[in-house]
Protein backbone atom coordinates (compact mmCIF):
# COMPACT_ATOMS: atom_id res chain seq x y z
CA UNK A 1 0.00 0.00 0.00
CA UNK A 2 1.13 3.62 -0.56
CA UNK A 3 1.26 5.93 2.43
CA UNK A 4 -0.32 9.33 1.99
CA UNK A 5 0.96 12.59 3.32
CA UNK A 6 0.11 16.22 2.84
CA UNK A 7 -0.23 17.34 -0.74
CA UNK A 8 2.65 19.65 -1.69
CA UNK A 9 0.29 22.17 -3.25
CA UNK A 10 -2.77 22.31 -1.02
CA UNK A 11 -1.44 21.10 2.31
CA UNK A 12 -4.23 18.51 2.41
CA UNK A 13 -3.82 14.73 2.23
CA UNK A 14 -4.43 13.57 -1.32
CA UNK A 15 -6.47 10.50 -2.24
CA UNK A 16 -4.31 8.14 -4.28
CA UNK A 17 -5.89 5.20 -6.03
CA UNK A 18 -3.09 2.64 -6.36
CA UNK A 19 -3.94 -0.67 -7.98
CA UNK A 20 -3.08 -2.50 -4.78
CA UNK A 21 -5.78 -0.56 -2.90
CA UNK A 22 -8.32 -1.66 -5.50
CA UNK A 23 -7.20 -5.28 -5.12
CA UNK A 24 -7.48 -5.16 -1.32
CA UNK A 25 -10.95 -3.62 -1.47
CA UNK A 26 -12.06 -6.34 -3.88
CA UNK A 27 -10.72 -8.92 -1.43
CA UNK A 28 -12.66 -7.13 1.30
CA UNK A 29 -15.90 -7.63 -0.56
CA UNK A 30 -15.07 -11.16 -1.67
CA UNK A 31 -14.22 -12.39 1.82
CA UNK A 32 -17.13 -10.64 3.52
CA UNK A 33 -19.71 -11.84 0.97
CA UNK A 34 -18.46 -15.43 0.96
CA UNK A 35 -18.30 -15.59 4.77
CA UNK A 36 -21.75 -14.05 5.26
CA UNK A 37 -23.53 -16.22 2.69
CA UNK A 38 -21.89 -19.42 3.90
CA UNK A 39 -23.01 -18.61 7.45
CA UNK A 40 -26.56 -17.77 6.39
CA UNK A 41 -26.82 -21.08 4.52
CA UNK A 42 -25.12 -23.07 7.33
CA UNK A 43 -22.61 -24.41 4.80
CA UNK A 44 -19.36 -23.16 6.31
CA UNK A 45 -18.14 -26.76 6.47
CA UNK A 46 -17.59 -26.64 2.70
CA UNK A 47 -14.43 -24.57 3.13
CA UNK A 48 -13.45 -25.04 6.78
CA UNK A 49 -13.69 -27.96 9.22
CA UNK A 50 -14.11 -26.97 12.87
CA UNK A 51 -15.10 -30.29 14.41
CA UNK A 52 -11.77 -30.71 16.16
CA UNK A 53 -12.49 -27.67 18.37
CA UNK A 54 -16.08 -28.59 19.23
CA UNK A 55 -19.30 -29.43 17.44
CA UNK A 56 -20.93 -26.04 18.05
CA UNK A 57 -17.93 -24.12 16.72
CA UNK A 58 -19.12 -24.95 13.20
CA UNK A 59 -21.99 -22.53 13.86
CA UNK A 60 -20.69 -19.76 16.10
CA UNK A 61 -17.12 -19.24 14.89
CA UNK A 62 -17.95 -18.50 11.21
CA UNK A 63 -20.72 -16.19 12.45
CA UNK A 64 -18.29 -14.34 14.71
CA UNK A 65 -15.85 -14.07 11.83
CA UNK A 66 -18.46 -12.67 9.44
CA UNK A 67 -19.52 -10.15 12.09
CA UNK A 68 -15.92 -9.06 12.63
CA UNK A 69 -15.49 -8.53 8.89
CA UNK A 70 -18.60 -6.37 8.83
CA UNK A 71 -17.34 -4.33 11.81
CA UNK A 72 -13.98 -3.88 10.09
CA UNK A 73 -15.72 -2.62 6.98
CA UNK A 74 -17.87 -0.15 8.92
CA UNK A 75 -14.96 1.13 11.04
CA UNK A 76 -12.91 2.04 7.98
CA UNK A 77 -15.77 3.54 5.96
CA UNK A 78 -15.95 7.32 6.49
CA UNK A 79 -19.33 8.88 5.62
CA UNK A 80 -19.25 11.72 3.09
CA UNK A 81 -20.47 14.29 5.59
CA UNK A 82 -17.88 13.26 8.22
CA UNK A 83 -14.71 13.52 6.16
CA UNK A 84 -14.02 17.18 6.99
CA UNK A 85 -14.56 16.66 10.74
CA UNK A 86 -12.33 13.61 11.16
CA UNK A 87 -9.73 14.05 13.94
CA UNK A 88 -6.57 12.27 14.99
CA UNK A 89 -8.44 10.88 18.01
CA UNK A 90 -11.07 9.44 15.67
CA UNK A 91 -8.35 7.77 13.62
CA UNK A 92 -6.73 6.25 16.71
CA UNK A 93 -10.05 4.88 17.93
CA UNK A 94 -10.90 3.48 14.52
CA UNK A 95 -7.44 1.93 14.24
CA UNK A 96 -7.68 0.10 17.58
CA UNK A 97 -11.14 -1.24 16.80
CA UNK A 98 -10.09 -2.31 13.29
CA UNK A 99 -7.08 -4.19 14.66
CA UNK A 100 -9.28 -6.04 17.16
CA UNK A 101 -11.69 -6.88 14.34
CA UNK A 102 -8.84 -8.65 12.53
CA UNK A 103 -8.23 -11.17 15.34
CA UNK A 104 -11.00 -13.61 14.25
CA UNK A 105 -9.52 -13.55 10.74
CA UNK A 106 -6.15 -14.58 12.15
CA UNK A 107 -7.82 -17.45 14.04
CA UNK A 108 -9.64 -18.57 10.88
CA UNK A 109 -6.34 -18.54 8.99
CA UNK A 110 -4.73 -20.75 11.66
CA UNK A 111 -7.61 -23.25 11.49
CA UNK A 112 -7.44 -23.34 7.69
CA UNK A 113 -3.74 -24.17 8.02
CA UNK A 114 -4.63 -27.07 10.34
CA UNK A 115 -7.27 -28.24 7.82
CA UNK A 116 -4.67 -28.17 5.06
CA UNK A 117 -2.23 -30.25 7.09
CA UNK A 118 -4.96 -32.77 7.86
CA UNK A 119 -5.90 -33.02 4.17
CA UNK A 120 -2.34 -33.88 3.14
CA UNK A 121 -2.18 -36.39 5.97
CA UNK A 122 -5.26 -38.08 4.51
CA UNK A 123 -3.66 -37.92 1.07
CA UNK A 124 -1.04 -40.41 2.23
CA UNK A 125 -3.75 -43.03 2.77
CA UNK A 126 -4.36 -45.39 -0.17
CA UNK A 127 -8.15 -45.21 0.18
CA UNK A 128 -8.34 -41.42 -0.06
CA UNK A 129 -8.68 -40.13 -3.63
CA UNK A 130 -9.74 -36.48 -3.84
CA UNK A 131 -10.56 -35.12 -7.29
CA UNK A 132 -8.40 -32.08 -6.59
CA UNK A 133 -4.94 -32.47 -4.99
CA UNK A 134 -5.22 -28.93 -3.61
CA UNK A 135 -7.98 -28.59 -0.99
CA UNK A 136 -10.38 -25.66 -0.98
CA UNK A 137 -9.19 -24.66 2.48
CA UNK A 138 -5.71 -24.00 1.07
CA UNK A 139 -7.06 -21.66 -1.60
CA UNK A 140 -9.05 -19.78 1.03
CA UNK A 141 -6.00 -19.66 3.30
CA UNK A 142 -3.80 -18.14 0.59
CA UNK A 143 -6.38 -15.45 -0.21
CA UNK A 144 -6.85 -14.68 3.48
CA UNK A 145 -3.10 -14.45 4.12
CA UNK A 146 -2.70 -12.10 1.14
CA UNK A 147 -5.42 -9.89 2.58
CA UNK A 148 -3.99 -9.94 6.12
CA UNK A 149 -0.48 -9.18 4.88
CA UNK A 150 -1.74 -5.90 3.40
CA UNK A 151 -2.99 -4.78 6.84
CA UNK A 152 -6.57 -3.98 5.84
CA UNK A 153 -7.09 -2.41 9.26
CA UNK A 154 -4.80 0.46 8.27
CA UNK A 155 -6.59 2.26 5.49
CA UNK A 156 -9.68 4.40 5.34
CA UNK A 157 -12.35 4.29 2.66
CA UNK A 158 -13.42 7.80 1.77
CA UNK A 159 -16.05 8.73 -0.84
CA UNK A 160 -14.32 9.93 -3.98
CA UNK A 161 -16.35 13.13 -4.33
CA UNK A 162 -16.19 14.40 -0.77
CA UNK A 163 -14.59 17.17 1.24
CA UNK A 164 -10.85 16.96 1.83
CA UNK A 165 -9.44 15.75 5.13
CA UNK A 166 -8.62 18.60 7.49
CA UNK A 167 -5.82 16.58 9.14
CA UNK A 168 -2.84 14.68 7.90
CA UNK A 169 -3.35 11.06 9.01
CA UNK A 170 -0.50 9.17 10.71
CA UNK A 171 2.02 7.56 8.40
CA UNK A 172 0.71 4.04 9.05
CA UNK A 173 -2.72 4.95 7.69
CA UNK A 174 -3.52 4.69 3.99
CA UNK A 175 -6.35 6.53 2.26
CA UNK A 176 -8.36 5.03 -0.57
CA UNK A 177 -11.37 6.35 -2.42
CA UNK A 178 -14.41 4.32 -3.38
CA UNK A 179 -14.43 3.07 -6.95
CA UNK A 180 -17.17 1.97 -9.37
CA UNK A 181 -14.92 -0.98 -10.28
CA UNK A 182 -15.14 -2.30 -6.72
CA UNK A 183 -18.93 -1.91 -6.72
CA UNK A 184 -19.17 -3.85 -9.99
CA UNK A 185 -16.88 -6.57 -8.65
CA UNK A 186 -18.93 -6.79 -5.45
CA UNK A 187 -22.16 -7.21 -7.40
CA UNK A 188 -20.78 -9.94 -9.67
CA UNK A 189 -19.09 -11.81 -6.80
CA UNK A 190 -22.22 -11.68 -4.63
CA UNK A 191 -24.36 -13.07 -7.46
CA UNK A 192 -21.83 -15.88 -7.97
CA UNK A 193 -21.80 -16.73 -4.26
CA UNK A 194 -25.60 -16.72 -4.13
CA UNK A 195 -25.67 -19.09 -7.10
CA UNK A 196 -23.09 -21.42 -5.59
CA UNK A 197 -24.60 -21.67 -2.13
CA UNK A 198 -28.31 -21.47 -2.97
CA UNK A 199 -28.41 -23.33 -6.27
CA UNK A 200 -25.29 -25.35 -7.05
CA UNK A 201 -25.62 -27.32 -3.82
CA UNK A 202 -29.37 -27.82 -4.07
CA UNK A 203 -30.96 -31.25 -3.73
CA UNK A 204 -34.58 -32.00 -4.63
CA UNK A 205 -35.57 -35.16 -2.72
CA UNK A 206 -38.94 -36.87 -3.24
CA UNK A 207 -41.83 -36.04 -0.89
CA UNK A 208 -42.10 -38.17 2.26
CA UNK A 209 -43.74 -41.52 1.70
CA UNK A 210 -43.00 -41.62 -2.04
CA UNK A 211 -41.21 -44.68 -3.45
CA UNK A 212 -39.46 -44.12 -6.78
CA UNK A 213 -39.29 -46.86 -9.38
CA UNK A 214 -35.53 -46.51 -9.78
CA UNK A 215 -32.52 -44.67 -8.46
CA UNK A 216 -29.62 -43.81 -10.77
CA UNK A 217 -26.15 -43.62 -9.22
CA UNK A 218 -23.70 -41.56 -11.27
CA UNK A 219 -20.14 -42.80 -11.61
CA UNK A 220 -16.91 -41.25 -10.38
CA UNK A 221 -13.31 -42.24 -9.71
CA UNK A 222 -12.46 -45.80 -8.70
CA UNK A 223 -9.50 -47.39 -6.94
CA UNK A 224 -7.68 -50.50 -8.23
CA UNK A 225 -9.57 -53.77 -7.92
CA UNK A 226 -13.13 -52.57 -8.47
CA UNK A 227 -13.14 -50.42 -5.33
CA UNK A 228 -15.18 -47.22 -5.19
CA UNK A 229 -13.27 -44.00 -4.76
CA UNK A 230 -14.23 -41.50 -2.09
CA UNK A 231 -17.02 -39.66 -3.95
CA UNK A 232 -18.34 -42.81 -5.63
CA UNK A 233 -18.44 -44.68 -2.33
CA UNK A 234 -20.64 -42.07 -0.64
CA UNK A 235 -22.93 -41.84 -3.66
CA UNK A 236 -23.39 -45.61 -3.65
CA UNK A 237 -23.86 -45.78 0.12
CA UNK A 238 -26.61 -43.17 -0.15
CA UNK A 239 -28.32 -45.27 -2.85
CA UNK A 240 -28.06 -48.36 -0.62
CA UNK A 241 -29.58 -46.37 2.23
CA UNK A 242 -32.48 -45.23 0.03
CA UNK A 243 -33.14 -48.81 -1.09
CA UNK A 244 -33.05 -50.17 2.43
CA UNK A 245 -35.49 -47.47 3.56
CA UNK A 246 -37.90 -48.43 0.77
CA UNK A 247 -37.56 -45.14 -1.14
CA UNK A 248 -36.49 -46.85 -4.40
CA UNK A 249 -37.35 -50.24 -5.88
CA UNK A 250 -34.44 -50.68 -8.29
CA UNK A 251 -30.97 -49.28 -8.90
CA UNK A 252 -29.17 -48.31 -12.08
CA UNK A 253 -25.42 -48.10 -11.51
CA UNK A 254 -24.22 -45.91 -14.35
CA UNK A 255 -20.60 -45.15 -15.11
CA UNK A 256 -17.69 -45.65 -17.45
CA UNK A 257 -15.79 -48.89 -18.05
CA UNK A 258 -12.77 -47.82 -20.13
CA UNK A 259 -11.17 -51.27 -19.99
CA UNK A 260 -14.34 -53.15 -20.92
CA UNK A 261 -17.22 -54.56 -18.89
CA UNK A 262 -15.21 -57.24 -17.12
CA UNK A 263 -11.96 -55.34 -16.71
CA UNK A 264 -11.58 -54.26 -13.05
CA UNK A 265 -9.49 -51.26 -14.04
CA UNK A 266 -11.58 -48.06 -13.66
CA UNK A 267 -14.82 -50.00 -13.98
CA UNK A 268 -17.26 -47.75 -12.15
CA UNK A 269 -20.44 -49.91 -12.40
CA UNK A 270 -18.61 -53.03 -11.13
CA UNK A 271 -17.10 -51.07 -8.23
CA UNK A 272 -20.56 -49.85 -7.24
CA UNK A 273 -22.02 -53.35 -7.67
CA UNK A 274 -19.47 -54.90 -5.31
CA UNK A 275 -20.34 -52.34 -2.65
CA UNK A 276 -24.08 -52.95 -3.07
CA UNK A 277 -23.67 -56.72 -2.81
CA UNK A 278 -21.48 -56.30 0.26
CA UNK A 279 -24.47 -54.54 1.87
CA UNK A 280 -26.76 -57.45 0.88
CA UNK A 281 -28.77 -55.75 -1.83
CA UNK A 282 -30.37 -58.33 -4.16
CA UNK A 283 -28.65 -58.61 -7.51
CA UNK A 284 -32.03 -58.78 -9.23
CA UNK A 285 -32.76 -55.18 -8.17
CA UNK A 286 -29.60 -53.82 -9.82
CA UNK A 287 -29.00 -52.88 -13.46
CA UNK A 288 -25.52 -52.00 -14.69
CA UNK A 289 -24.98 -49.28 -17.28
CA UNK A 290 -21.41 -49.51 -18.59
CA UNK A 291 -21.85 -46.61 -21.02
CA UNK A 292 -22.43 -43.77 -18.55
CA UNK A 293 -19.35 -41.91 -19.78
CA UNK A 294 -20.80 -38.54 -18.79
CA UNK A 295 -23.89 -37.10 -17.14
CA UNK A 296 -25.93 -36.84 -20.33
CA UNK A 297 -25.09 -40.40 -21.40
CA UNK A 298 -26.18 -41.70 -17.99
CA UNK A 299 -29.50 -39.84 -18.14
CA UNK A 300 -30.15 -40.94 -21.71
CA UNK A 301 -29.38 -44.57 -20.91
CA UNK A 302 -31.52 -44.43 -17.76
CA UNK A 303 -34.44 -43.17 -19.88
CA UNK A 304 -34.09 -46.12 -22.25
CA UNK A 305 -34.05 -48.56 -19.34
CA UNK A 306 -37.06 -46.87 -17.75
CA UNK A 307 -39.04 -47.07 -21.00
CA UNK A 308 -38.19 -50.76 -21.39
CA UNK A 309 -39.40 -51.52 -17.84
CA UNK A 310 -42.34 -49.05 -17.89
CA UNK A 311 -40.89 -47.13 -14.95
CA UNK A 312 -42.11 -43.59 -14.38
CA UNK A 313 -40.25 -42.14 -11.39
CA UNK A 314 -36.53 -41.73 -10.80
CA UNK A 315 -34.10 -40.34 -8.24
CA UNK A 316 -30.66 -39.12 -9.34
CA UNK A 317 -27.99 -39.85 -6.74
CA UNK A 318 -24.65 -38.06 -6.84
CA UNK A 319 -22.54 -35.45 -5.08
CA UNK A 320 -24.53 -32.36 -4.21
CA UNK A 321 -22.72 -29.97 -6.58
CA UNK A 322 -23.60 -32.36 -9.45
CA UNK A 323 -27.34 -32.54 -8.80
CA UNK A 324 -28.61 -29.47 -10.73
CA UNK A 325 -26.93 -30.68 -13.94
CA UNK A 326 -28.42 -34.16 -13.42
CA UNK A 327 -31.90 -32.71 -13.03
CA UNK A 328 -31.38 -30.57 -16.14
CA UNK A 329 -30.14 -33.53 -18.22
CA UNK A 330 -33.15 -35.64 -17.16
CA UNK A 331 -35.51 -32.76 -17.97
CA UNK A 332 -33.99 -32.52 -21.45
CA UNK A 333 -34.88 -36.22 -21.79
CA UNK A 334 -38.48 -35.33 -20.80
CA UNK A 335 -38.19 -36.88 -17.33
CA UNK A 336 -38.67 -35.15 -14.01
CA UNK A 337 -36.05 -36.47 -11.62
CA UNK A 338 -35.76 -36.03 -7.91
CA UNK A 339 -32.21 -35.71 -6.63
CA UNK A 340 -30.45 -36.86 -3.45
CA UNK A 341 -26.85 -36.20 -2.42
CA UNK A 342 -24.32 -38.59 -0.97
CA UNK A 343 -22.30 -36.71 1.65
CA UNK A 344 -18.71 -37.67 2.52
CA UNK A 345 -17.77 -37.90 6.19
CA UNK A 346 -14.01 -37.99 6.56
CA UNK A 347 -13.35 -34.97 4.30
CA UNK A 348 -16.44 -32.92 3.56
CA UNK A 349 -14.97 -29.79 1.99
CA UNK A 350 -16.03 -29.14 -1.57
CA UNK A 351 -13.52 -29.69 -4.35
CA UNK A 352 -12.77 -26.46 -6.17
CA UNK A 353 -12.14 -28.42 -9.37
CA UNK A 354 -15.56 -30.09 -9.17
CA UNK A 355 -17.28 -26.81 -8.37
CA UNK A 356 -15.69 -24.97 -11.30
CA UNK A 357 -16.57 -27.87 -13.59
CA UNK A 358 -20.23 -27.58 -12.60
CA UNK A 359 -20.20 -23.79 -12.95
CA UNK A 360 -19.10 -24.36 -16.55
CA UNK A 361 -20.97 -27.60 -17.22
CA UNK A 362 -24.44 -26.45 -16.21
CA UNK A 363 -24.66 -23.46 -18.58
CA UNK A 364 -23.11 -25.56 -21.37
CA UNK A 365 -25.81 -28.24 -20.92
CA UNK A 366 -28.50 -25.57 -20.71
CA UNK A 367 -27.34 -23.66 -23.79
CA UNK A 368 -26.61 -26.75 -25.91
CA UNK A 369 -29.07 -29.63 -25.32
CA UNK A 370 -27.15 -31.73 -27.87
CA UNK A 371 -23.76 -31.45 -26.15
CA UNK A 372 -22.59 -34.94 -25.09
CA UNK A 373 -25.82 -36.33 -26.50
CA UNK A 374 -25.52 -40.05 -27.48
CA UNK A 375 -26.12 -41.09 -31.05
CA UNK A 376 -29.77 -41.96 -31.82
CA UNK A 377 -28.81 -45.55 -32.59
CA UNK A 378 -27.64 -46.23 -29.03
Amino acid sequence: MIDTGPSPTSGQPHLPWPRVALNIQCLDFAILAAATISVLTHQSWRWIDLHFIGCYSQIWLPAVWALSLLILRLVRQVPRNAVATLTTTDLDRRGRLATLALLPSCLIAAILAVNTIYFYHLLTRPDFDPSDPIPLCLYVLLVLLRWLAARPDRYLLIPRKSAALTIAPPRHWRIAADSPAVTLFAAVWTVLMLYVFFFAFHADPPPPGVTADVGVVFGNNTLPGDVCGRALRYRTLEAIHLYQRGMIRHLILSGAAPGGRTNPSQNEPLAMLHLCLAHHLPRSAIILDFHGNNTRFSCHNARQIMLAHHWKTVIGISSDYHLPRIQLAFAQNHIHAWTVAGHPVRWRQTSLFALVRELVGYPVYWLDPHYHQPEPSR
